[in-house]
């Protein structure tokens, strides 16, 4: 018990020290102490031992600390207090950033950051100015972002000076964003506006615009945007040494850095979209063809970076055209939504893509929910899926397109994965296909040419002659070797989470009441209260259900809210099998979870964001393989203590019904063959 009290009593002092001595560093960093060059080298002691945290960051340590108390070393010289006014902390705190910038091998030499917001315990909004002859900065974190002079190139995409603000992101799991600066002729906001827009409070402001050749706005990104605050992925935004060396926060949240894992414009990227750009007037098979947008299809397996160059070829495009549409025919790595969807978007050019796919999950244009994340289950109706949301598109636009159209497929390129690429293509009819080649041979396939698509059979067309295309091959090895390592289902738990964090929101606007964490919105969210005998129930998972537990199956689950015809409600209603039926090919109107249901009444709970007026349009509810997302699960155990997780039981046979499968976790208890505890 001694040694114990004595280790803890050495801690405390230590404690008590380390808070003194950064207390006494705080007001001599702001250029108050006559020893300027003494303090740096400790700050910079300090800050290594911090694990590279920024000034801001000790400033909030010391706020939070309760060992703090009022000390001689920590108050300011009384011939200074008189000076230290607004307007002095605003250039003096302008000064610390100069001279940080300078010093830091994270920004380029002459890359200057301007504080807006002055002397606050976080850098909220930072204007970034950058010098002629500087080619790129590399960022990690989030931040909205907007050009106030000049112009950059981020993933493809041209940022010129606007008002609205960009949402960009780049986690530690993913590669660094880079900021391209271009040569073009400068663009500027005059400055007038910018004060009106951001409150910029930088006396200095008109001489900045004209020395540098960009000056960029930074804004912190709310957390509550984002599922980085669960269990699993709260170091989404953390940044560590192995990720990136020589951080500099810009604001918070957001910090340059010097990293080898940053996206990389390879020259094969570039010659590409400019082929597509260039696209003409090229003959089809399909009179839908004969359109001026090009139709692009991005083809490969696994792992070999189709997703990374999708999105660099959309911003490239949005750069020319106002929109662009996107076809999502990869259920189990979806873009845009969650994955088992079919789907086609919309993307304009407000609207760039600065992220991975759980940063822009939007709401398709038309969609058809598949329920399951491999078509190896049943790839007649993926192919019927894939054949609706093509028809959809070309009927909604009055059967020709005003804008490009890019093509996501599989990275399954072998068997029957091989039959439904070719299958895609022949109905999508494409200008182009992109066919990426990896250094493993495994993840490839023959060249896509037209000589092999006419010898080719697929799962349901058959040999073809009439196939025209340009062929564009893709070999880049684009293998990330370090960072934190997610595997796919991470990502669809991601996609997942940022979907019903939207529902949520929309939800929560709806009924008028505040925002809290996810869990919390779930259970205070209205949900719908309907009669599942007034719907028609389908199972599009690959195990047959019968009827009577139909109640098991939809408790928690993640469904599919469609509309179908009434002669295939009527039908498929009426039907004497006793298993549930596999969903008819119809448009799915949204998402919905099902928080509770009602066996004596008959009743379902479902939470979903869509009006009453598309709700009373829903006849038909698809469960898939979605259901209750393990990290909200482990969210909630850990919040109430002594409670268990809902919808979960201990006692139950191995052979069950229910909304979904779940794998043996090590930390859970082993059931025994009787399935008791």
């Amino acid at each position: 018990m001694g040694r114990k009290t004595v280790s803890t009593k050495k801690k405390n002092l230590f404690e008590r020290k380390r808070c003194k001595t950064l207390c006494k560093l705080k007001p001599k960093s702001f250029g108050i102490s006559e020893q300027k060059s003494k303090n740096k080298r400790s700050l910079k002691e300090k800050r290594k031992k911090l694990n590279q945290t920024s000034l801001y960051d000790v400033d909030r340590e010391l706020e939070e600390s309760s060992e703090i108390t009022e000390d001689s070393s920590c108050a300011f010289d009384d011939a200074l207090k008189d000076n230290f006014t607004e307007t002095s902390c605003d250039e003096m705190m302008n000064d610390v950033k100069y001279s940080s910038a300078q010093e830091s091998f994270a920004l380029p030499k002459g890359c200057k950051v301007f504080p807006i917001d002055p002397i606050t315990s976080s850098l909220s909004t930072v204007l970034l100015a950058i010098p002629d002859g500087v080619e790129h900065i590399k960022l990690y974190g989030k931040a909205r972002i907007a050009a106030l002079h000049g112009t950059c190139k981020v993933n493809g995409y041209i940022v010129k000076p606007r008002r609205e603000l960009l949402n960009i992101h780049a986690p530690v799991t993913h590669a660094a964003l880079v900021l391209h600066l271009l040569s073009d002729a400068a663009e500027r906001i005059p400055g007038s506006e910018i004060l009106a827009l951001y409150k910029i409070n930088i006396s200095t402001l008109e001489e900045t615009l004209q020395e540098f050749k960009v000056v960029l706005v930074l804004q912190h990104l709310p957390d509550n945007l984002q599922p980085s605050s669960y269990p699993g992925y709260k170091d989404l935004y953390k940044s560590r040494q192995s990720d990136a060396t020589s951080a500099e926060e810009l604001c918070e949240g957001c910090w340059a850095c010097e990293t080898s894992r940053h996206f990389k414009e390879y020259d094969c990227y570039m010659e590409a979209s400019k082929r597509v750009m260039d696209f003409g007037q090229i003959s089809g098979s399909y009179s839908r063809n004969q359109s001026q947008y090009p139709v692009v299809m991005t083809t490969g397996g696994k792992n070999v970076g189709k997703s990374t160059f999708n999105r660099y070829l959309i911003n490239c495009l949005l750069n020319r055209y106002p929109h662009v549409y996107f076809l999502e025919c990869d259920i189990g790595q979806t873009e845009f939504t969650p994955s088992g969807i079919v789907a086609v978007n919309r993307i304009d050019s407000s609207s760039p893509l600065m992220g991975p796919p759980f940063t822009h999950q939007w709401k398709p244009k038309h969609m058809c929910y598949f329920g399951g994340t491999t078509p190896s289950g049943d790839p007649d109706r993926y192919m019927d899926c894939i054949q609706f949301a093509i028809a959809s598109l070309y009927d909604d636009l009055g059967g020709a397109l005003d804008g490009p159209l890019v093509i996501n497929t599989m990275g399954w390129v072998r068997a029957l994965g091989l039959q439904l690429l070719m299958d895609t293509i022949r109905m999508a009819a494409p200008t182009h296909i992109i066919q990426f080649f990896s250094q493993l041979e495994s993840r490839n396939c023959a060249p896509l040419t037209s000589g092999y698509l006419t010898n080719a059979e697929g799962w349901l067309s058959g040999k073809t002659s009439n196939q025209t295309f340009e062929l564009l091959s893709l070999n880049v090895n684009t293998e990330i070797t370090s960072g934190k390592k997610y595997v796919a289902s991470d990502f669809r738990n991601l996609a997942m989470l940022s979907q019903l964090m939207n529902i949520t929101r929309n939800c929560l606007t709806r009924d008028g009441r505040e925002k809290h964490s996810l869990l919390q919105d779930l259970q205070n969210v209205r949900p719908y209260c309907i009669r599942l005998d007034s719907l028609l129930l389908c199972n599009s998972t690959d195990s047959p259900i019968k009827r009577k537990y139909a109640f098991a199956v939809l408790n928690a689950a993640v469904i599919g809210l469609c509309a179908v015809s009434d002669d295939v409600f009527v039908n498929l209603k009426t039907s004497d099998n006793s298993l549930l039926p596999a969903p008819p090919t119809f448009p799915c109107l949204g998402l919905g979870l099902v928080r509770g249901v009602d066996p004596e009444s008959g009743m379902i709970f479902i939470v979903t964001d869509l009006t009453l007026g598309l709700l009373e349009r829903v006849n038909c509810v698809v469960f898939g393989n979605y259901s209750f997302l393990e990290p909200l699960m482990l969210q909630y155990s850990k919040m109430s203590a002594g409670y268990r997780p809902p919808y979960v039981t201990r006692n139950f046979p191995y052979e069950t019904i229910g909304a979904g499968m779940y794998r043996v976790h090590r930390k859970f208890n082993k059931l025994s063959q009787d399935g008791k505890e």
